[in-house]
């Protein structure tokens, strides 16, 4: 089974910082890099901080900062391992200077799939 998302995205690879307060309490300011991107949203990759999912964690790309809520954490040992998928908690406020055009597809992320699942054949179109 596939997950499904509300909104397009697009594979980009921009540097970021992150920066926060851990689960331990710590704070942390650390490099990372997207993986793909979406208006409201990324996933990131190189995480090498201890968040949990629900945390609120900064985010800078190159001028612009915002704030993010970590909806994800990926699970060690897994391919996902260092990755996390974060939305924004600022409605309207755009960070990644990338415009997303209507060429670019909604792609099923092998990532998120079940490991005996497959994508779904295309329906056939009636004339």
């Amino acid at each position: 089974m596939t997950r499904r998302r509300g909104e397009r995205r697009v594979r980009m690879r921009l540097q970021v910082r992150l920066w926060g307060m851990d689960y331990s309490g710590k704070l942390f300011n650390v490099s990372a890099h997207t993986v793909d991107l979406t208006p409201t949203g990324a996933r990131l990759e190189g995480v090498t901080c201890f968040v949990e999912r629900g945390m609120i964690i900064g985010v800078e790309h190159g001028r612009s900062r915002a704030r993010f809520r970590v909806r994800w954490v990926g699970r060690a040992g897994t391919p996902t391992d260092g990755q996390i998928g974060i939305r924004s908690v600022e409605p309207g406020k755009y960070i990644w200077g990338v415009a997303f055009g209507r060429t670019m597809g909604d792609e099923p992320d092998e990532t998120h799939m079940a490991a005996d699942s497959t994508p779904a054949a295309p329906s056939p179109v009636n004339p």
